[in-house]
């Protein structure tokens, strides 16, 4: 069984052809990707979910289900992947940690902040995981929330990670995201008091939007390339090109962000509020058809439009191209 929205039709097929088939390279590793068994997310709130429009789309997503989408997006590649847990409260820790480190190969672990340190660390490494991937979200509800990094991740954890030199995908709170001067001053206070964990920010750290990226970078200095970043539920060209511009290609992955970026469509921009609207052809409850359905059947997948603009960006530079979409990713799984 596959979600409803996932639907391949002609339009998605010509894309492909036209604009990803013979650019894409031969092996790809989808660095962002969410896995849980339904059973394990059932106790998520219909709250919870009525006010994330990403839950909307899918609250769950199996191992069986991945190896569809992926065979069905990726028609001529080898597709490997990074697997990462459900994201919010109501979703059952213990059994989708246990459900990746049985069903994976390379499993990031989900962290409460209740966790002690030596619960932690005899999951971490008894159960084979490469690393944590902690949420604000399991912390508060509330989007964007006025709250540090290390009230969903203790200093105790994170010397776990830092001893056994595992990798960390950070979510960054707050409304002003990565450019925001508080979650600046913490990253780097986690590069400078655990200078062994490899420290990814998911989403280029929330930078759908251009201008949110050049003011993270600039307030980031000479620590942008301490860092590792995901290309994540981002499809704004203009954010790629500043991404190869000004970060080391060395330092980005490629992610889906599956099941959450099944569905058909694109993103428009407001450069000024540094805020997105999804274009969608599907019928969630968050789309408000601002196209119309004439111009929505000819949507093709978000993601082939984010795999276009990646491309596009990289001016099909094939050192790049095989960086960002596989290289990058193996030496960070191979070393964690």
């Amino acid at each position: 069984m596959v979600h409803e929205q996932f639907t391949r039709k002609q339009l998605d097929e010509d894309f492909y052809n036209a604009y990803l088939k013979d650019r894409l390279p031969d092996r790809i590793i989808d660095f962002h990707t969410h896995i849980a068994l339904e059973e394990d997310t059932r106790n998520i709130s219909k709250d919870t979910i009525k006010n994330d429009w990403a839950l909307q789309c899918a609250s769950y997503m199996t191992m069986e289900q991945l190896k569809v989408y992926h065979t069905q997006l990726f028609r001529d590649q080898e597709v490997d992947f990074l697997a990462l847990p459900f994201f919010c409260m109501g979703v059952d820790l213990d059994a989708n940690n246990k459900y990746l480190s049985e069903n994976t190969s390379h499993p990031m672990m989900a962290v409460d902040p209740s966790f002690s340190p030596e619960r932690l660390e005899e999951v971490l490494i008894k159960q084979g995981f490469l690393g944590c991937k902690p949420y604000p979200a399991f912390v508060t509800n509330v989007k964007g929330a006025q709250i540090s990094i290390f009230d969903f991740i203790t200093h105790k954890q994170l010397e776990v990670l830092n001893k056994h030199k595992k990798m960390l995908m950070l979510h960054l709170p707050r409304k002003g995201r990565l450019p925001d001067d508080a979650n600046i001053y913490e990253l780097k206070l986690i590069k400078d008091r655990y200078p062994d964990i490899k420290t990814i920010i998911a989403h280029f750290g929330r930078s759908f939007c251009v201008s949110t990226l050049k003011r993270g970078l600039e307030k980031l200095g000479s620590d942008v390339n301490s860092f590792y970043y995901d290309t994540t539920a981002v499809i704004n060209p203009d954010v790629f090109k500043e991404a190869f511009e000004k970060i080391d290609h060395a330092r980005i992955m490629f992610g889906t962000d599956l099941p959450l970026t099944l569905w058909h469509g694109k993103r428009s921009w407001d450069e000024e509020n540094e805020t997105y609207t999804n274009l969608c052809r599907e019928d969630f409850p968050w789309n408000k058809y601002i196209e119309g359905s004439e111009e929505e059947s000819g949507y093709t997948f978000f993601i082939y439009e984010q795999l276009k603009n990646i491309l596009d960006a990289a001016l099909n530079d094939s050192q790049i191209v095989n960086s960002v979409f596989n290289n990058n990713a193996f030496k960070l799984m191979r070393e964690a």
